[in-house]
């Protein structure tokens, strides 16, 4: 049986007239024929999620010779088996990113009317469907946007485009829930909490084994000790990661160099930067998006003052953007922030250190999470990463800047 054959038999709503409907949506007009379609491959993501890319062969009617044209599109569903499809059902991720990009994406533009011009936080969607977690989404690759490799990380311009555009997220998302509006109730529910199962296995399990392995790397006997010494806090200060704060945004909860695309100059420099998949999404403090990203996904070529540097670069933004939007909260502060990154450094050095090992570690198939949703234990998953030297010196430069930043204490 063919990719494509099984593929629809998966998902049987993926026909002619469906994909119709998308070139309908995505020009304006009913003129509109479409010849045929395939599929261009698919990658299964995180936690049983497939993405499937589709090519459309249409032709427009008031077209006098009807020639066919060629459009692509990005189709996001659920993975192929019991358990790789339980995970995303329980937490509701198709239902919290559907509402992100029909309801919430939307109204951020709206806040912003026309303060914060030509600024796109999302690839834009064209259908998102709960009862067959289904979303279909534009190819930015079309739009001649590329992801970087995990494996090199981001680099200090990288990491910096990526904050103003966060920053500007951020901000309109302050200035939109700042009244409590019934659309962010969604967002108050986080997907982990102590009660789901694989909540130790994000947070509890890494500090476990990272403590044990690092005893035997040279000087790292005190921070070794550190560690062993948190695996008995790791759930109380997993659970804090979850609230409020003095200052709220919409986090985007998974905020890695997987989930970004970049826009390159003729230089191949940086110039702009699209933020995927918004299905973790919650509301609370920023700096959980702002370590999340340093932490797990900066380049070795980033030193540690530049990581603090990024952040003061990240504040001035998101104060800057609050004033053009008028938001009529109190503002935070630098040390607001980085209170704020204190509190929760110890859940999200866990969670990053997790990331890390999927970005550099040779033996993670396929780079993603589905031998824990699978059944293989996260400690035999670990110890797998811990044997990638590119994974274990990363997070020897990691350790050694959360100590000095007083993280482990």
């Amino acid at each position: 049986m063919s990719e494509q054959v099984e593929f629809l038999q998966e998902h049987p709503s993926l026909n002619n007239e469906f994909f119709e409907n998308i070139l309908k949506r995505k020009f304006d007009t009913d003129a509109i024929v479409l010849k045929d379609f395939t599929f261009d491959g698919t990658k299964d993501d995180c936690y049983g999620i497939r993405m499937t890319r589709v090519k459309l062969y249409y032709s427009f009617c008031d077209n006098e010779n009807m020639d066919i044209v060629c459009s692509t599109f990005m189709v996001k569903t659920r993975g192929v088996g019991t358990d790789a499809e339980e995970v995303p059902g329980k937490r509701n991720v198709f239902l919290k990113e559907a509402i992100f990009h029909v309801d919430i994406l939307p109204e951020l533009y709206r806040t912003m009317n026309e303060k914060i011009s030509d600024t796109v936080f999302a690839p834009r969607c064209y259908i998102a469907e709960i009862s067959s977690s289904l979303i279909v989404f534009e190819d930015l690759c079309k739009k001649s946007y590329k992801k970087v490799d995990n494996c090199m990380g981001l680099d200090y311009n990288h990491l910096k485009i990526c904050l103003v555009k966060l920053a500007k997220l951020h901000a309109v998302s302050a200035c939109f829930g700042f009244k409590d509006p019934p659309l962010l109730n969604i967002y108050k529910h986080p997907l982990l909490t102590s009660d789901t199962p694989e909540f130790l296995q994000f947070f509890e399990k890494p500090i476990k084994i990272c403590a044990v392995a690092s005893a035997s790397w040279t000087g790292f006997e005190e921070i070794s000790s550190k560690l062993v010494n948190l695996e008995t806090k790791i759930v109380g200060k997993a659970e804090n990661l979850f609230k409020t704060s003095k200052f709220n945004v919409i986090v985007h909860g998974d905020l890695w160099s997987n989930n970004l695309m970049y826009l390159y100059d003729k230089d191949e420099k940086p110039m702009d930067v699209i933020m995927l998949d918004y299905s973790s999404g919650y509301w609370a403090s920023p700096s959980i998006d702002l370590a999340y990203l340093l932490y797990s996904s900066s380049s070795s070529v980033v030193a540690s003052e530049e990581l603090c540097e990024l952040l003061h670069w990240y504040h001035q933004e998101l104060i800057s953007n609050l004033s053009i939007l008028n938001y009529p909260g109190c503002f935070p502060t630098l040390d607001d922030i980085n209170e704020d990154i204190s509190a929760n450094a110890v859940p999200i050095i866990a969670i990053t250190t997790l990331v890390n090992g999927f970005r550099l570690s040779e033996k993670a198939e396929k780079k993603n999470i589905s031998p824990m949703v699978e059944g293989v234990e996260l400690s035999d998953y670990m110890l797998d990463l811990l044997s990638s030297r590119s994974f274990t010196k990363r997070m020897e430069f990691l350790f050694n800047y959360y100590d000095s930043m007083g993280f482990l204490d």
